[in-house]
């Protein structure tokens, strides 16, 4: 007989990209946020994650970003990369380190404050692709996520990389969205 899973790992890749240059820092919640459902119409969604890990980063830039995957094991990780003109990129592909806080699972109600890593850009219209596994919430209560915009009934939603919130730099793109 076939072992039964109840709580199957789902793998999947979302594209992000700049609205502005800067600095952010996403933390477990912001993970766990990733995806969101509205039930009520309003602006209050629900995550739909009991427990996201982040497998790759992808950062595509022009002039110039970084990555720096954050630890309380050992030290921070930065890696960077430079573009060299307005017409050749560079990308940096990396996965979190060992011990790095994104090399584990983050986990509904579990730390959700900690930063798991920084991204930096020097320029809008960067692209971060990030791969990420993660299991549906099954027998807990939802969490509830605030958007600044209201939502349709029954729809799911990719967040913001950086929010949910007004003024988040990294746009979903090519998925259905709010915020």
């Amino acid at each position: 007989m076939k072992p039964y899973i109840a709580d199957p790992i789902l793998n999947t890749v979302v594209r992000y990209q700049a609205n502005a240059a800067g600095t952010v820092n996403i933390t477990r919640a912001q993970v766990l946020n990733l995806l969101t459902m509205n039930t009520g119409g309003s602006t209050t969604q629900y995550r739909l994650c009991q427990a996201v890990r982040v497998n790759k980063l992808e950062l595509t830039v022009v002039a110039g970003g970084s990555i720096e995957w954050k630890s309380t094991y050992g030290p921070n990780r930065l890696i960077e990369v430079n573009g060299t003109s307005t017409t050749a990129a560079g990308t940096l592909v990396s996965r979190p380190p060992v011990n790095t806080l994104a090399s584990f699972w983050s986990l509904t109600g579990q730390n959700e404050s900690e930063i798991l890593f920084s991204i930096s850009t020097a320029n809008t219209n960067d692209y971060l692709t990030v791969t990420f596994s993660f299991v549906l919430l099954d027998k807990s209560s939802p969490a509830s996520v605030t958007f600044v915009n209201s939502g349709t009934l029954g729809q799911v939603y990719w967040t913001f990389l950086d929010g949910p919130r007004a003024g988040a730099i990294w746009t979903p793109i090519g998925v259905t969205s709010t915020d």
